[in-house]
């Protein structure tokens, strides 16, 4: 498809270089350009979290008065939970 659009002459000199080089065209470079800004407009997107709460009652009878410091020791007990304990104290 075909859209008209103005490109300052210096700019498509150096693009007309560039593609020569590369052994490509200028609508390829166009395309492989705008390619780029999608993806990284994309990846630059605000990050929402769903939602994945769970109906229940809450924390289970052995954690219901344990303080956020022993949630977390319990959590990474046997998976590095040492590090916790060494950084929270």
């Amino acid at each position: 498809m075909e859209i008209p659009t103005n490109i300052p002459k210096s700019l498509l000199y150096k693009i007309q270089k560039l593609a020569s080089a590369e052994g490509t065209t200028v609508d390829g470079l166009v395309e492989e350009g705008l390619m780029k800004i999608i993806a990284d407009r994309r990846r630059n997107r605000e990050f929402r979290l769903q939602n994945a709460s769970v109906n229940g009652e809450g924390l289970q009878a052995g954690v219901k008065n344990a303080s956020w410091r022993e949630i977390l020791e319990m959590a990474y007990e046997g998976r590095g939970g040492y590090l916790f304990k060494r950084v929270l104290r």
